[in-house]
């Protein structure tokens, strides 16, 4: 061999070498690195649990990068517009029909189906309220209390009992979008000026907020949805309210826009139970058709998420964990959603 041709052999060599340890997990698996793929993060459980599970899978089962990224519902519908944020994996679509509807015409967003089926939002009070409590000395405060009508009987009642002379209304977290429609919902109904509205920052703050109000056995209205841990730690009544249709719903969505506190609607009505939907970029689905047939087939379902928001709690696990939990427990339902190859890779990450 000649002294050129040997030295062209090595270079290739150690060429190949190089490349053999420099190739990254993206290159093992045939992806090319890139920007991580962006899911929304709203701050509460059912969406990080959901986040969780997606981003381990990915990274894990398709050797991408992808994160959470903390926001808030102008902040993630701006980002998802301009497209500098992939993924929500629960828009709660009756709460920004609009918007939704308006996006998915412009070709912006592209639905992604159901992460699970049915999600439910409403006024509860703490059921020794209206039933008492034996075994803590509660006494019936509001014995005919089943609708948010009924409450004005009761108003003065809630009063005398709470230290601060008050008739507490516990609201969901300013940067969701439920805080103004709960607002419209309360002056139309003509308690906004009866109600003291506290506003907690956080989902841990409302749910800490909650539980030391119900552990005092103290009267109180809170705003809350299903599926979620909190209702399966505590024993709360749904309040009635007239029932929800889409007239009646327009009219509260006529005054988000600008929303003025105060201003009630022509009328007020329930949340409408829906399932709840995901969705993604038309830049993520074309750049990233592998992840989005994942995303498409990947359904939790009410009833394993309210199992997993209630371990989230009753184990102080982290979302990280508690997906983890899900992985290992819920194989026949997680090994549906993706290929052979795929399942086989999440499957060997799970056993170290």
């Amino acid at each position: 061999m000649s002294l050129k041709l040997m030295n062209a052999t090595i270079n290739v060599a150690a060429l190949s070498f190089v490349m053999m340890f420099s190739l990254s997990p993206e290159r093992v698996l045939g992806q090319t690195q890139s920007a991580p793929i962006t899911f929304y993060d709203g701050g509460w459980e059912n969406i990080q649990i959901s986040n969780a599970i997606a981003i381990y899978m990915i990274k894990h089962g398709f050797g991408r990068q992808a994160v959470d990224v903390d926001s808030n519902v102008p902040k993630m519908q701006n980002a998802m517009r301009s497209g500098t944020m992939d993924v929500n994996l629960e828009m709660y679509n009756n709460l920004m029909a609009e918007w939704v509807s308006a996006q998915v015409t412009d070709g912006k967003i592209v639905e992604l189906g159901e992460t699970y089926e049915s999600a439910s939002q409403g006024f509860y009070v703490p059921t020794y309220v209206i039933k008492g409590d034996a075994a803590r000395g509660i006494k019936p405060l509001a014995p005919d209390l089943s609708s948010v009508q009924d409450l004005r009987k009761y108003l003065q009642a809630f009063r005398e009992r709470d230290p601060d002379r008050q008739a507490k209304f516990i609201n969901c977290i300013p940067g969701w979008a439920c805080r103004e429609i709960n607002l419209i919902k309360l002056a139309t109904y003509g308690l906004d000026n009866d109600l003291k509205s506290i506003e907690p920052k956080t989902e841990n703050e409302l749910n800490e907020t909650i539980l030391k109000e119900y552990e005092a056995g103290r009267p109180f209205i809170t705003y809350y949805w299903a599926p979620s841990a909190l209702p399966t730690m505590i024993d709360l009544t749904l309040l009635k309210e007239p029932a929800y249709d889409p007239a009646c719903w327009a009219a509260i969505e006529k005054l988000l826009t600008p929303f003025q506190p105060g201003v009630p609607a022509e009328r007020a009505c329930a949340y409408e139970t829906i399932p709840i939907l995901k969705y993604a970029t038309k830049k993520m689905v074309g750049e990233n058709p592998d992840v989005v047939a994942f995303l498409r087939a990947m359904f939790i379902g009410s009833k394993t998420m309210g199992e997993l928001a209630a371990y989230m709690h009753k184990q102080r696990a982290t979302p990280d964990e508690t997906a983890l939990y899900f992985l290992r427990n819920h194989q026949t339902t997680w090994t549906k959603w993706v290929s052979d190859p795929v399942r086989s890779r999440v499957a060997a990450s799970l056993s170290h």
